[in-house]
């Protein structure tokens, strides 16, 4: 009988997530577009930064990755986000709905405006593990 180890259970498991979310990727962007066709990839990079700031449950991992495809790669820096998404005082599960306060407006204007999406994932599809630190908002 074969055994299996949890670190083998959990790397299937993380695969089988990442996997669930490149298929979410696809049904929200072109499928013959540059996030399309390297949704898996995308899936990997956009899970890491959630994660970074704290992410750990499905549906708030899953929101954070298609903010970042639909809305801006980089909408976790701008200021008043960042500064949602980095306060210890908020609950990680709440810091999405807290941004969805109409207070918070005119910061999504200004994430959708502040990357320009093709140049960020030319610059990061291929190259995984390339994440620029989270220390600072814009």
């Amino acid at each position: 009988m074969m055994r299996v180890h949890q670190g083998q259970v959990d790397i299937l498991a993380e695969a089988d997530f990442e996997d669930r979310v490149a298929g979410t990727i696809r049904e929200h962007v072109p499928s013959d577009g540059l996030l399309g066709r390297h949704a898996r990839e995308v899936a990997e990079h956009c899970i890491a930064i959630a994660r970074d700031y704290g992410f750990e449950f499905e549906n708030d991992i899953v929101t954070f990755v298609l903010h970042m495809v639909t809305i801006s790669p980089e909408y976790h820096r701008q200021a008043d986000i960042f500064r949602v998404l980095t306060n210890p005082s908020i609950p990680t599960p709440e810091k999405h709905n807290v941004l969805l306060h109409p207070q918070f407006e005119h910061a999504w204007e200004q994430a959708a405006t502040m990357t320009d999406g093709m140049q960020y994932w030319d610059r990061h599809i291929g190259t995984r593990g390339a994440r620029a630190p989270l220390e600072k908002g814009l």
